[in-house]
């Protein structure tokens, strides 16, 4: 059997509200993700993926990964899972078992670490639920759910929009004038 596990290392996304206050369930942005993620809307969210055997990733408490800005070095970091101090912890949500060894947790783990630089952090376009995407995906879980980068994925969609339209109607300005 190796260090391959019967059922596979559970994977957790720790989901937080991204917000100004953390501990203030009265925040706006607490408030508005609550109403916008029961109705699927998405909100304004920090994720974070955590593997149900800590101990075994070098760690004696539980940990989470997650994605962020920085001038150097990997945006990756891990922290003691659902305390995150930046951000207010909302909830977790079982991706499922991942079949990889243990071994290739670590690899993965490395790898991303490498492939995720700080400096590479956009909050539309690479951000941290960008990442829990990423990494459930190569860890061969369930998806993340879709409203969990709604918003993100929605501006992005506008900027590109709006930018593409500028672009045309210089364009046009340019040939009429």
């Amino acid at each position: 059997m190796g260090d391959r596990q019967e059922e596979g290392m559970q994977v957790l996304l720790n989901v937080y509200d991204v917000t100004s206050t953390p501990g203030d369930p009265k925040s706006t942005t607490v408030r508005l993700n609550r109403i916008t993620r029961e109705l699927g809307l998405g909100g304004v969210f920090h994720g974070a993926i955590q593997l149900v055997t800590p101990a075994q990733l070098g760690s004696s408490e539980p940990v989470e990964f997650s994605f962020g800005w920085c001038e150097r070095g990997t945006g990756v970091y891990a922290v003691h899972a659902c305390q995150n101090p930046m951000y207010q912890y909302r909830e977790t949500i079982c991706l499922g078992s991942t079949p990889k060894t243990l071994e290739e947790v670590r690899a993965i783990i490395q790898d991303a670490k490498a492939a995720w630089p700080g400096c590479s952090y956009d909050l539309l376009l690479r951000n941290c639920c960008h990442f829990c995407e990423q990494l459930a995906a190569q860890l061969e879980v369930g998806p993340v759910p879709g409203w969990l980068n709604r918003f993100a994925v929605g501006a992005a969609a506008t900027v590109s929009m709006t930018q593409e339209t500028v672009k045309t109607v210089q364009e046009i300005g340019q040939e009429l004038g």
